[in-house]
């Protein structure tokens, strides 16, 4: 394992080793474990020559542990040939690092922890980006993906015939993001001011701060959405599904397009956040107002319309995310995760790597439990006495050869230590065959007899992996992809 510099002396082509230099400036082709650097102020660009039978599909690359594109490489990654086809430069690593505004870079990932961008390129034009992103998919699928370039334009799965699969993308710079309808996406974390386009599906849609700018495009729905600032336009036929919730400066509009949209449950709305349907085309639009009153938002619903006043008799659900960087070992509570998983009766994993996902150690006709742990103090707007959802997201790599559970314990902490009691009333869950991320929701009692949460309560959350593969002969292991509080708010 060594560290190799493109120069591209030879040619642009990546299987020749004349393109490379070593670290003793020898000629040498990258092999598996090696860092690879393309370096600022090369301007060659570099294209695989490795092809199938398929000429514009690579064959699989080597497996390198990162891949770093240096700010000032110009030459460009990957083509776009004059017939309008894409030819991907493919790529295996640990991670992979794009630092340059430089060149266009058009790049399939395959089974990569995380890829961070930095810069990117402004538009070439055809609808593509700086920065065009594929995937594989299953277990070799980009695991997390972190944009913040400030400038320039992403593209993922949106050119003719690619395809993604990316569980996490965060989203914190001020450049242009489009998520084509290609894309298989769980989670998106929205924050920055630029402007982003949604033409897939996502499960939860988190804006978290700054004023980004989102269209929702094509057929595209969501199925959670909490925007705490940004300004959303949802254009698409597809459902705006769970409750929408809009914070202080949010703004949610359907006012793009005069077809039909569905939203399944009332939008809530926070003083200073509007909503924002003239033509009325959300049959059946209701919001609710919470702590604020008609006048402290802004609502454009159209004439003719009637205001019914009613007392919101149950109370609201805020989901809100758990960074997997807050867990802590169960034994040793202000421990943070080791790396790796300590096998059984242990922790849980967690790489050092931006966006690395909880995982358990590897079993091969054995079976182990490992831990984590989280503390939740219950805000100032909790419910009291309500009951919360704790939803996991999680799977196995490969299928186990017996019973493997996902599971929950939730205890509270007061003035005497850890209670006894779990209240938790929901049982371990089967994932023994789930090989793609699955929601799994764990309910806790809030009005257990003498355990009744309030605002201010200390809620300790354990969570395991049991993953047992007796009587199999393959390895697997346990993965948490994505951790969720459903908070009751009053």
């Amino acid at each position: 394992m060594g560290r190799q510099r493109w120069s591209g002396e030879t040619s642009g082509v990546w299987e020749l080793d004349g393109n490379w230099r070593d670290e003793a400036r020898a000629a040498d082709m990258p092999d598996a474990g090696d860092d690879v650097d393309f370096p600022a102020g090369n301007t060659v660009g570099c294209e695989t020559g490795k092809l199938t039978a398929d000429a514009d599909v690579p064959a699989a690359p080597v497996a390198l542990a990162s891949l770093t594109v240096e700010d000032g490489f110009s030459g460009g990654l990957g083509t776009f040939t004059a017939q309008g086809d894409v030819v991907n430069l493919y790529v295996d690593a640990d991670q992979i690092d794009y630092e340059t505004d430089d060149g266009v870079a058009y790049l399939r990932a395959k089974g990569c922890a995380v890829m961070n961008v930095a810069r990117a390129a402004s538009s070439p034009g055809d609808g593509r980006c700086g920065v065009n992103l594929s995937t594989d998919s299953g277990g070799d699928r980009l695991t997390a993906l972190n944009l913040m370039h400030p400038r320039g334009s992403v593209g993922i799965a949106d050119l003719s015939g690619e395809t993604a699969e990316i569980p996490t993308i965060n989203i914190s710079g001020n450049g242009e993001v489009v998520l084509g309808a290609g894309l298989t996406a769980t989670t998106l974390n929205v924050s920055g001011g630029g402007t982003l386009t949604i033409r897939c599906n996502v499960t939860t849609l988190n804006v978290t701060g700054g004023n980004p700018t989102i269209h929702v495009e094509g057929s595209a729905a969501i199925g959670s959405l909490n925007g705490d600032s940004g300004q959303i336009y949802y254009n698409s036929t597809g459902t705006l599904g769970g409750t929408p919730r809009l914070g202080q400066g949010a703004m949610l509009d359907f006012s793009g397009t005069h077809h039909a949209k569905t939203v399944t449950n009332p939008v809530e709305m926070s003083a200073g956040s509007s909503l924002k349907d003239p033509n009325e085309t959300v049959a059946n639009l209701r919001w609710d107002l919470n702590d604020c009153g008609v006048e402290d938002v802004t609502l454009q619903v159209g004439r003719n319309v009637r205001l019914t006043r009613s007392s919101l008799s149950a109370s609201s659900v805020v989901w809100m995310t758990v960074p997997l960087t807050m867990l802590r070992c169960v034994n040793a509570g202000k421990d943070a995760l080791p790396d790796t998983a300590e096998g059984a009766g242990g922790s849980l994993g967690l790489a050092d790597a931006i966006g690395s996902l909880v995982l358990g150690s590897t079993t091969n006709n054995t079976s182990l439990t490992e831990y984590a742990s989280y503390d939740l103090v219950l805000p100032k707007w909790f419910a009291d006495h309500q009951d919360l959802t704790i939803r996991l997201t999680a799977r196995v790599s490969v299928a186990r050869a017996a019973s493997s559970l996902v599971d929950l314990v939730a205890k509270r902490i007061d003035e005497a230590g850890l209670d006894a009691t779990d209240l938790c009333i929901t049982g371990a869950q089967e994932i023994k065959d789930t090989t793609t991320l699955t929601a799994f929701d764990f309910t806790i009692d809030g009005d257990s007899s003498g355990d009744e949460l309030t605002a201010g309560s200390v809620v300790h959350l354990e969570m395991a992996l049991d993953i047992c593969d007796i009587g199999g002969g393959s390895d697997g292991y346990g993965e948490i992809a994505l951790i969720q509080l459903g908070i009751p708010h009053k």
